[in-house]
């Protein structure tokens, strides 16, 4: 687990630094990764960060937004760009909720700090009957030479980064140290296996970006 003041420190460069390395095209990933979202009541966003699922998923297609995330700046930059939504500054892995309170849950670059399994789990009682979870990652091109160039275009751009604009090498170096962390077909075979229906997936970016789509079977 990465220690919670790498977050702290990058939390006000966080979103400008995902854009450059993504080509600004992170942002419309998401967008296109919750547009699948029936609208609902609430949705909780696990591991929300600065907010950018919170931010795709917008204001009119729930009442209510809630972000969860341990690392207070983090939830404070996410506040400053989504005034409307509600936080809580907890654990994702011991959250405050009441079951089948939720009818939507989504996570973005959470699952390469987590166990797949216990997020899978845990969002399958916090759901209505119904409910959907929207989850999101990156991974390695397959390909011997696609991954290693992928690998190292993260190296630089992460040093780059972190010395013009925390004056530190390392500041980003987890990007670069988790990356690969969450398979898409490891997590659809996780949900799959812990109960989840109608699992799909897509990809962008030449398919280093995926989500994955899932349903909670209806209780009869």
């Amino acid at each position: 687990m990465i220690d919670d003041e790498v977050f702290a420190r990058i939390s006000k460069r966080y979103d400008l630094v995902r854009a450059l390395i993504s080509f600004g095209r992170d942002n419309s990933c998401k967008r296109k990764a919750v547009a699948s979202l029936p609208p609902g009541r609430r949705l909780l966003d696990l591991g929300t960060g600065t907010g950018g699922m919170l931010s795709a998923v917008g204001r009119g297609s729930f009442v209510l937004r809630v972000g969860v995330d341990r690392e207070i700046r983090m939830l404070l930059e996410s506040r400053s760009l989504n005034r409307n939504a509600s936080y809580v500054l907890a654990d994702v892995t011991q959250l405050p909720f009441r079951s089948a309170v939720f009818d939507a849950v989504t996570a973005a670059y959470l699952l390469r700090y987590v166990d797949h399994y216990r997020v899978a789990d845990q969002a399958m009682s916090l759901l209505k009957p119904s409910g959907t979870i929207v989850l999101y990652d990156l991974e390695a091109p397959t390909g011997r030479l696609p991954k290693m160039l992928c690998r190292f275009y993260l190296v630089v751009m992460t040093t780059l980064y972190g010395l013009l604009f925390h004056g530190s090498a390392t500041a980003y170096w987890h990007l670069w140290q988790t990356f690969g962390g969450a398979a898409a077909d490891d997590v659809v075979a996780t949900l799959r296996r812990v109960g989840w229906s109608d699992v799909a997936r897509d990809r962008g970016i030449g398919g280093v970006i995926w989500w994955v789509v899932a349903r909670l079977a209806a209780r009869a």
